[in-house]
């Protein structure tokens, strides 16, 4: 098992930690396990108890349930999105009103958000019934980890780093994912080669030792490389400043919303596949039509919504392929 964090970093902040397994390639087949948590530079609570987020992986969640019944345990939302859609709610509308239940921060806004999907489709309601909220909507969550984050991008991002190790030998991976966690440490503290005179009025020169310098405008929170001034997260050069005068780097930055991002594949058991799993709504190379979204389909034989004459129980041998109506 491998994670990004220093030793004993779970034992001392208990905040939240993403799981999540992919497969090894090559001649060496198998599953490498990963672990990734946030550490508490982002705010979370060192008392407030366990929280984990995987995917829908059934033995994942079988495993936390035997070994930590009582700790909060999250599923990655763009997963539970993936099993919406293969079960026939696939419409773009159903899609936005998943997400906005999931998103949704009080109960009476999660009520308004599943009764919108009642409204379009109702076997789409339904589907959720049996995964209770407090896996993944927001509503729900307790309050005491203070991170509201939906989605295990945590361990989505790290499997994404070392997609490349995962093709090697079993030694050669392991020096391979070695070798990056070193360079990711060494890259977090390259404001250490940077060296910050003070030029008065909350500014600041820095001058880097491999070459260039730079102003840093504490008041705009600003700095001529412009990092700071895109996503609002110090950059290296900002950071040695703050470290100059011994201050705090949250004092500097606002609250960051996370982005959304797919994760790479969809988990499946068995085999590994030599290609990747395409979402369902991915539109296919050399496509020269867009599907359409949003539109419920009617069934030429009954009438009914959701499925066509080809699925259709009432439909009797005779019929043509979802053309003319039973008699």
């Amino acid at each position: 098992m491998f994670c990004s964090m220093r030793k004993g970093f779970i034992e001392e902040c208990r905040t939240m930690v993403g799981f999540d397994g992919a497969f090894i390639k090559g001649q060496h087949p198998g599953q490498l396990l990963s672990v990734v948590g946030i550490d508490a530079n982002n705010g979370i609570g060192t008392r407030n108890g366990w929280v984990f987020i995987t995917d829908k992986q059934k033995g994942l969640g079988q495993a936390i349930e035997a070994l930590k019944p009582d700790v909060e345990h999250r599923h990655c939302v763009r997963h539970l999105h993936n099993n919406f859609k293969l079960t026939g709610h696939g419409s773009l509308a159903l899609k936005h009103r998943l997400w906005a239940a999931a998103g949704s921060t009080t109960l009476p806004w999660w009520e308004a958000e599943m009764d919108n999907i009642m409204e379009i489709y109702a076997p789409a309601h339904a589907w959720p019934q049996d995964k209770p909220a407090i896996h993944w909507s927001r509503s729900h969550f307790t309050t005491g980890p203070k991170c509201d984050i939906l989605l295990n991008n945590l361990c989505e991002c790290f499997n994404s780093a070392i997609l490349e190790a995962r093709d090697k030998p079993i030694i050669t991976m392991v020096e391979k994912i070695r070798t990056y966690l070193m360079l990711r440490v060494a890259r977090q503290k390259e404001s250490g080669s940077c060296i910050a005179q003070n030029a008065g009025g909350n500014r600041f020169q820095v001058t880097h030792m491999l070459g260039g310098q730079y102003a840093i405008y504490l008041n705009t929170h600003s700095c001529s490389c412009r990092k700071w001034d895109l996503c609002d997260i110090p950059c290296c050069h900002v950071m040695a400043v703050i470290l100059r005068q011994q201050r705090s780097p949250m004092t500097y930055m606002n609250e960051v919303h996370r982005p959304i991002k797919p994760p790479l594949y969809h988990k499946q058991s068995g085999r590994p596949k030599k290609a990747r799993t395409k979402p369902v709504d991915e539109i296919p190379k050399g496509a020269t039509k867009l599907r359409r979204y949003g539109i419920v389909i009617h069934c030429s034989v009954c009438g009914g919504e959701g499925h066509n004459a080809t699925n259709c129980g009432r439909a009797n041998g005779n019929m043509g392929r979802g053309r003319g109506r039973g008699r």
